[in-house]
C-alpha cells in the first residue's frame, strides 16, 4: 500500500493535543527547582569548590530517596517524592551554575585586572565576528568613532612569558576595523588590551558587564587594528568551522551578490533567515523596536515555528506525503535551522518542543505541550545556567504559556470552535469557495489578534523591565507584520532550496524574495512613525515584576466551583469576573511598576554624572522639575542620554535651564541628545560662550542649533540670581565688565546651587586668574563662597596656592572630582588642609548623587560604586 494512502492523521490527534496541554506535567517542578537553584546562586556570587561539591551529593540523595520513598505508594508518600524532587533540581541548578561563575585556576580572569594591560594570547574563535558601524554620539568630535568589529574566543594560551601558559576561558574581543579575515572556528593569535570589564557607571545604565558574565565571558580584550589580530590556523574547530560554512551557502543561496552589501532588504534577510543581527542598521533596528517586531531581527521561537508549520503543510498538502514523513521532513528542517541560527534560548526552546510534539505523536501518545516546554526550559538551563536572568529566555517562556493557555479558550470564545480543530470545522456547512475563503480567512484574523494581543499584554511587564520602554501599539502591529514576516521566512527557506536545487531559477526566486523584503521593510518604517510608538519608563523593581506575573499565575488557578445543574448557567458570569480579576491584578502591578522608580519623596536630587573627561551634572526637583549643570564630555560618551534616563527616572517632563559654564565642548556637548529626549526651556551661557562662537565650529553649531528651535539663549554673568522651584542660583564670576577675549577657561561661570539650606558651589574651569579673585572678594565678604559640596575646578587640577587658598575658603564637606584621571595629588593636599573633607572622584566611584531633604538633611551617595551612601546631617 502507498504512503499516500496514509496520508490522513491518526485519528484523535487534535483531541491528543488538546488533552496534551491540560496533561499533568511531572517535569513542572524539576523546572522550577532548577530556575529556584540557579537564583540562589546568583544570589550568593562564586563560593569555594570544596562547598560546591555538596549539592550533587545531597542532590543525588535526595533522588535516591524520592525513588525508594514513592515506590512504597500512597499519598505521602508521593509528595515526599515530588518534594525531593523539587529539592534535587534545586541543589542541581545550585551547582550547574556555581560551575560557570566559580573559576578554574588556569582561568584567563586571574591574569586580567580592572585596569588595561597589554597581552598577547592565543584561542580558537566561538562566535561569528559582528561588525559595529562607527556611531557619533559626540557631535562636536573632530571626525567619526572607527567601527569595530567584535567576536568571542575560547581561550588556550597565554603568551605573554618565554613559553605559553596554558589558559581557559571565554574572552570578549573587540578590534578597530570594518571587518577582520576571521572566520568562526578559526585559531587566531591577539595582541591588545585586556580587562575585566566594569559596571555601569551612572545610574539606570545598561550593565553589559552583568550581561556578559551571564554568557560566561568575564574578560575583554581590544585590539588597535587587524594587524594585531593574527589567523594562525583556518578551521581548526570542526563544530564551529562547519556552521560557519553553512551559514556561508546559506547567504549566497538567499542573496543576489548584486543586492547584497549596503542593501537595507538584503541585510533585513541576513538577520532574519541567518540570525546576523549586526548587519541591520541602528536606524532599522529602532524601527522594528518601536512597533514591537524587534525579536523577528535575530532568529527566535516564532521562525522555528513557522518554519515547523510551513514544512509540515508543504509535506504533508502539496507533497502528498504521509503522517509519519511530514513530521520527520519537519523535523530535520527544523534541527537543520537551528543549527544555521545561534543556539539561543529561544531557538532551543522551539527545537526541543517541537521534537517533543512530533515524537508523541509519532508515538500516537498525547502531547503534554507543558511538560514540553518544562522539559525545554531544563535543557536550556543545564546547558547555559545564566539565560534564566536573560530577556529572551524569560519573553519567550512567558510568551508560550500565556499562547497555550490563554489563547485557545478565547479563541473557542470568539468562533465557537476549537483553536487546533481540522479541516472538517472549516469545510462544514460550506457549499462554495468563496465562503470557505471567507471561513478560512476570518478564523486566521481572530488567531493573529488574540496572538498579537495576548503576546503584547503578557510582555509588556518583562519589556519595561529589561528594556525600559513601552511600546502601546505593539499588538496592532504584530497583526499587521506578522502574515509578511511568515512570508518572508517561507519564502526565504523556499529561495535557499530553490537556488541549491535549480540554479537557474534562483534569480527569479531571489527577486520575489527582496521584494518582499524590501515591502516588509517599508511597512515597518511607516508604523515606526506613527505617534507613541516608543514610551519610555524609569527602571522597574525586579519585585513588582515578579508580583505582577504571580497575581496572574494565581488568579488563572483560582478555585472554580463545582458546575450542578442549579448554578450551570452563572458559570459564563463566573469566568468572566475571573477574567476581569486577573486583568485588574495585573494591570494594577504593571501600572505601579511602571510609576513605581519616579521619586515620591519630597526632596531634590543633584546627580553629578560620571562622564571621564568631562563635565555633566542634573537636578531633579519635586514636582517634575529640572534643570542641567554643563553636559559634555570629550569623549563618544552619550552624555545627554544618561542625564535624560536619571531625570526620566525621577518623573522630570522637561528641563527648565541648562546651564554651561564655558565654550569647551566636554561641557556641552551633550545638551542637543538631552533636548532630543527632554525639551530644554533655555539655555543660561556668559558672554565669552558667544564671542567664541565667530571663531570656533562647535559653539557655532551649538547656537544655531537651539536658535533655530526657537530655545531661548540668555547671556548671565555676576550678580545673576534665578530660581527653579525651590533651587537658587547666583552667579559669582566672571563680571559682567569682564573683556570677551578674555582667557576662555578663566572666563567660566562660577555659580551656587541652594537648597534646603544646603549651598553647591559650580566652578567651572576657572584657573588661576579666577581662583585668586573669587579668594580675594570672599575675603572682603564681597561673596561668600562656602559650600557643603564643591565640585572641583578644572576637573581638580592643582595651581599651587591659588588652588589651597580657594578651598580653604570654600571649606566643603564634600569635593566631586568629575575626571578620568587618578587626583592623588587633589586628596593628599584637601587631606592636609581640611582633614574632614571627603573627596569622590568620578573616576574611581561612578556617578555621585546629593540628596537635599526637607528635614536638613544632605545624603551623598555612589550609587554605581556599591558603596554604602555617605550621610551628613546639617548642624543646627
Amino acid at each position: 500500500m502507498s504512503e499516500s494512502s496514509h496520508s490522513t492523521p491518526p485519528p484523535g490527534g487534535a483531541e491528543r493535543l488538546r488533552r496534551g496541554h491540560r496533561k499533568a506535567a511531572p517535569l513542572y517542578l524539576p523546572a522550577l527547582g532548577l530556575i529556584v537553584g540557579i537564583a540562589l546562586s546568583e544570589r550568593c556570587g562564586p563560593l569555594p569548590r570544596e562547598i560546591a561539591l555538596l549539592p550533587p551529593a545531597l542532590s543525588g540523595l535526595l533522588a535516591l530517596l524520592a525513588f525508594i520513598v514513592g515506590s512504597t505508594g500512597g499519598r505521602p508518600g508521593a509528595r515526599l517524592s515530588i518534594g525531593a524532587i523539587a529539592i534535587a533540581a534545586a541543589l542541581l541548578g545550585w551547582w550547574r551554575h556555581q560551575h560557570t561563575i566559580a573559576f578554574a585556576s588556569d582561568h584567563i580572569v586571574h591574569a586580567a585586572g580592572p585596569v588595561r594591560v597589554l597581552t598577547r594570547l592565543a584561542g580558537t574563535v566561538v562566535s561569528a565576528p559582528i561588525v559595529r558601524p562607527p556611531t557619533r554620539y559626540n557631535p562636536y568630535l573632530p571626525a567619526d568613532p572607527p567601527p569595530r568589529t567584535a567576536f568571542v574566543v575560547e581561550a588556550r594560551e597565554l603568551r605573554t612569558g618565554e613559553l605559553p601558559q596554558r589558559v581557559s576561558g571565554l574572552l570578549q574581543v573587540s578590534c578597530e576595523s570594518l571587518s577582520t579575515n576571521v572566520e568562526l572556528g578559526d585559531f587566531v593569535a591577539l595582541t591588545g588590551w585586556m580587562y575585566r570589564p566594569s559596571g555601569p557607571r551612572n545610574p539606570h545604565q545598561l550593565d553589559w558587564a552583568a550581561i556578559q558574565r551571564r554568557n560566561g565571558i568575564f574578560v575583554a580584550m581590544s585590539c588597535d587594528g587587524p594587524e594585531f589580530v593574527q589567523v594562525e590556523s583556518k578551521g581548526v574547530a570542526g563544530w564551529y568551522a562547519w556552521q560557519s560554512r553553512l551559514r556561508a551557502t546559506g547567504r549566497s543561496l538567499l542573496l543576489d551578490p548584486d543586492t547584497a552589501g549596503d542593501d537595507s532588504a538584503a541585510s533585513l534577510l541576513e538577520a532574519i533567515m541567518l540570525g546576523r543581527r549586526s548587519a541591520v542598521s541602528a536606524a532599522m533596528d529602532d524601527a522594528f523596536a518601536r512597533t514591537g517586531a524587534v525579536h523577528v531581527l535575530s532568529v527566535s521561537g516564532f521562525h522555528i515555528g513557522v518554519l515547523a508549520g510551513a514544512c509540515w503543510l508543504i509535506t504533508r498538502y502539496v507533497l502528498r506525503r504521509g503522517n509519519q514523513t511530514s513530521l520527520i521532513g519537519m523535523l530535520l528542517c527544523v534541527l537543520v535551522y537551528a543549527f544555521l541560527a545561534e543556539p539561543t534560548a529561544p531557538v532551543l526552546r522551539s527545537v526541543i518542543m517541537t521534537a517533543s510534539v512530533a515524537a508523541a505523536f509519532l508515538l500516537n501518545r498525547p502531547a503534554a505541550l507543558m511538560n514540553s516546554i518544562c522539559l525545554a526550559s531544563i535543557v536550556s538551563l543545564l546547558i547555559r545556567p545564566a539565560d534564566a536572568f536573560s530577556a529572551g529566555f524569560q519573553l519567550s517562556f512567558t510568551q508560550v504559556l500565556a499562547l497555550i493557555y490563554l489563547v485557545p479558550p478565547l479563541y473557542r470564545r470568539f468562533t465557537h470552535q476549537p483553536l487546533d480543530s481540522g479541516d472538517e470545522i472549516a469545510l462544514r456547512d460550506v457549499h462554495t469557495p468563496a465562503a470557505l475563503v471567507r471561513r478560512i480567512a476570518w478564523r486566521g484574523l481572530i488567531a493573529i489578534a488574540l496572538t498579537s494581543t495576548v503576546s503584547w499584554l503578557i510582555a509588556a511587564p518583562l519589556v519595561a523591565y529589561h528594556f525600559q520602554m513601552i511600546a502601546p501599539w505593539a499588538a496592532i502591529h504584530s497583526m499587521l507584520l506578522t502574515p509578511l514576516f511568515s512570508i518572508d521566512i517561507v519564502l526565504g527557506m523556499l529561495t535557499m532550496a530553490i537556488s541549491a536545487a535549480a540554479p537557474v531559477f534562483a534569480p527569479i526566486a531571489q527577486a520575489a524574495l527582496h521584494a518582499t523584503a524590501s515591502g516588509l521593510l517599508a511597512l515597518v518604517v511607516w508604523l515606526a512613525s506613527w505617534p507613541g510608538t516608543k514610551i519610555s519608563v524609569g527602571p522597574q523593581p525586579a519585585l513588582l515584576t515578579v508580583l505582577t506575573y504571580t497575581a496572574l499565575v494565581f488568579a488563572a488557578h483560582w478555585p472554580r466551583p463545582r458546575i450542578s445543574p442549579a448554578n450551570q448557567a452563572d458559570e459564563p458570569v463566573r469566568r468572566r469576573h475571573l477574567g476581569a480579576l486577573a486583568l485588574i491584578c495585573v494591570s494594577s502591578l504593571s501600572v505601579a511598576g511602571w510609576r513605581w522608580p519616579i521619586n515620591r519623596e519630597e526632596s531634590a536630587t543633584l546627580t553629578i554624572l560620571a562622564v571621564g573627561n568631562g563635565s555633566a551634572a542634573v537636578l531633579s526637583l519635586p514636582g517634575g522639575r529640572a534643570a542641567a549643570f554643563d553636559l559634555g564630555a570629550s569623549s563618544n560618551f552619550d552624555v545627554g542620554a544618561a542625564a535624560a534616563r536619571v531625570l526620566q527616572h525621577h518623573g522630570a517632563s522637561g528641563v527648565e535651564a541648562a546651564v554651561i559654564s564655558h565654550d569647551d565642548l566636554d561641557h556641552f556637548s551633550g545638551i542637543p541628545s538631552l533636548e532630543a529626549a527632554l525639551p530644554v526651556g533655555r539655555v543660561l551661557i556668559n558672554r565669552h560662550f558667544r564671542a567664541a562662537a565667530d571663531r570656533e565650529w562647535p559653539a557655532r553649531d551649538f547656537l544655531d542649533r537651539f536658535t533655530s528651535r526657537g530655545v531661548p539663549i540668555e547671556e548671565i554673568a555676576a550678580h545673576y540670581i534665578a530660581s527653579i522651584g525651590s533651587a537658587r542660583l547666583e552667579v559669582l564670576w566672571p563680571p559682567a565688565d569682564r573683556p570677551a577675549a578674555a582667557h576662555g577657561n578663566d572666563s567660566s561661570l562660577a555659580l551656587t546651587l541652594q537648597l534646603e539650606g544646603q549651598r553647591v558651589l559650580f566652578p567651572g574651569d576657572i584657573e588661576r586668574e579666577a581662583l585668586v579673585a573669587l579668594t580675594k572678594l570672599h575675603a572682603s565678604r564681597a561673596l561668600d563662597l562656602r559650600c557643603d559640596v564643591l565640585i572641583a575646578p578644572h576637573h581638580g587640577a592643582l595651581l599651587g596656592e591659588a588652588t589651597a587658598a580657594f578651598y580653604r575658603a570654600a571649606a566643603p564637606r564634600f569635593v566631586v572630582v568629575s575626571s578620568g584621571r587618578d587626583r592623588a595629588a587633589l586628596s593628599k593636599m584637601l587631606h592636609d588642609e581640611l582633614p574632614g573633607c571627603r573627596v569622590l572622584n568620578t573616576r574611581d566611584v561612578g556617578a555621585v548623587e546629593i540628596t537635599f531633604t526637607r528635614s536638613g538633611e544632605l545624603r551623598v551617595a555612589t550609587p554605581c560604586a556599591r558603596r554604602a551612601a555617605l550621610e551628613v546631617k546639617s548642624e543646627e
